[in-house]
């Protein structure tokens, strides 16, 4: 990300920055689960060609075998609807 500063006074003069290159930082997930989403929805954004891939991935993920109790819930909504314990 490039920016530049620019202000203006109250007699119109202004002044302006020279353009500076910025990282522009992502949101950490220590969550394996909520990590794989994200990655998932980034190939996306990238790419309708990973849709295929990124199903297959999310089937995988999302798999559960016969007998399992793990609710696939966002942690987000754990307050509205108390569905998230957050183990597996």
């Amino acid at each position: 990300m490039t920016v530049t500063l620019r202000a203006v006074d109250g007699i119109d003069q202004a002044g302006q920055s020279d353009p500076m290159a910025l990282p522009l930082p992502g949101r950490r997930f220590f969550d394996p689960f909520a990590a794989t989403l994200i990655e998932l929805r980034r190939d996306l954004l990238w790419s309708r060609q990973n849709a295929g891939r990124s199903a297959e991935i999310l089937r995988a993920v999302t798999w559960q075998p016969e007998g399992s109790s793990r609710t696939i819930c966002m942690p987000s909504c754990a307050q509205r609807c108390g569905c998230w314990t957050g183990t597996t």
